[in-house]
């Protein structure tokens, strides 16, 4: 098992990008408390430490990701309703978060391109990292964030027409 402190030390560099994917990847405040709990439970449990902050980041995003998707793909909340998340005394993250038109044009790319996008600008990855990551490669990579960028000049434009 990990450290306590290594541990420690991982969950307040990486507590609010966890939480902040799992948010978003789920929707739900309730859910994405119930991936975090599981990302860093697994983080514990994990036996062997990481050699630098970005791999530890990129195992983090990567868990969060499979446990929000795992979470959304089961039959229980398939068939469930979720309580809104207007019951809870703290606002979800998505209403403390500047700039929400950037949020809601990157949610308007393809699935692949948002997660290049997101990994690229939101999260610091350089394409390398990125293709290491994905197992992608590096041209695709950059084709991703090509068009990424047009959609979102798109996007942009629409939102905010220049006037003259």
């Amino acid at each position: 098992m990990m450290t306590e402190i290594e541990f420690a030390r991982l969950y307040d560099l990486f507590r609010n990008d966890v939480f902040r994917l799992a948010y978003y990847k789920t929707g739900n405040y309730a859910d994405a408390e119930d991936v975090f709990q599981i990302v860093f439970l697994k983080l514990y449990m994990r036996s062997s430490g990481f050699i630098a902050n970005n791999e530890a980041k990129a195992w983090l995003l990567t868990v969060t990701t499979n446990c929000a998707n795992d979470l959304l793909d089961s039959y229980w909340h398939r068939c469930s309703e979720p309580l809104p998340d207007s019951i809870y005394d703290i606002p979800a993250p998505e209403k403390e978060l500047p700039d929400s038109d950037i949020y809601e044009m990157i949610d308007s790319l393809s699935e692949f391109t948002r997660q290049t996008v997101y990994a690229y600008y939101i999260y610091g990855y350089s394409v390398r990292e990125i293709a290491e990551i994905t197992d992608c490669s590096h041209d695709a990579l950059k084709a991703r964030l090509m068009r990424g960028r047009r959609q979102m000049k798109r996007f942009m434009e629409n939102r905010y027409p220049l006037t003259e």
